[in-house]
């Protein structure tokens, strides 16, 4: 495989400079999203590829958990981002409010299910959260981590971390937003087969 940008075999989407492959999204494994890193994919200018722009957002049908990237380092130390979406890109978004406090609570809540956990995100775009792990952890054990955790925040009656010390924006609060965001995705449950053709 010699190419710079994208290069689409079947189903999988390579980045290529020559001698680093990076498989950004496979529909293998029962139709869930998987990814691995065999080295930092660059541009033709040297630069590492930003991930999230090789997606194509008009296939992907939410909501889903997707698992973005792989990482090694230098030391062999594994990390792994999951793009977690609550919202249909281009269509719906999570209101800031909501969001905010969505993040302090999952941050919180996800602790309890899984070790390992670096930090919850919520995305610019706002219709979800980047999830960093240490190790490469199967989509199954994320998923259900997730749904535990937005089964607790239907049960939350407080914030964490909702004072001025520890957060810095304590009017971007809405514990009732947070609980209809939660119960969307219970309801509704996360697709695995979330990209179209």
């Amino acid at each position: 495989v010699l190419c710079v940008g994208i290069c689409i075999f079947r189903d999988k989407y390579y980045l290529d400079n020559s001698e680093l492959i990076l498989i950004f999204y496979s529909r293998g494994n029962g139709g869930i999203g998987d990814a691995t890193t065999f080295g930092y994919a660059m541009n033709e200018k040297g630069k590492e590829l930003v991930e999230s722009f090789t997606l194509d957002h008009t296939k992907v049908k939410a909501p889903f958990i997707r698992k973005c990237t792989v990482y090694q380092g230098d030391k062999g130390d594994i990390v792994t981002k999951y793009d977690i979406r609550f919202k249909q890109p281009n269509e719906d978004e999570l209101q800031s409010p909501g969001i905010h406090t969505l993040e302090h609570l999952m941050a919180t809540y996800l602790r309890e299910y899984m070790d390992g956990i670096i930090d919850l995100s919520p995305m610019g775009c706002r219709t979800g959260f980047y999830l960093t792990v240490w190790g490469n952890r199967e989509i199954a054990e994320v998923k259900e981590a997730v749904l535990k955790s937005l089964g607790d925040v239907l049960k939350s009656e407080e914030i964490p971390a909702e004072n001025a010390m520890q957060c810095v924006n304590l009017k971007l609060h809405s514990l009732p937003l947070a609980k209809e965001y939660a119960g969307e995705i219970i309801e509704k449950g996360f697709i695995d087969d979330f990209l179209s053709e």
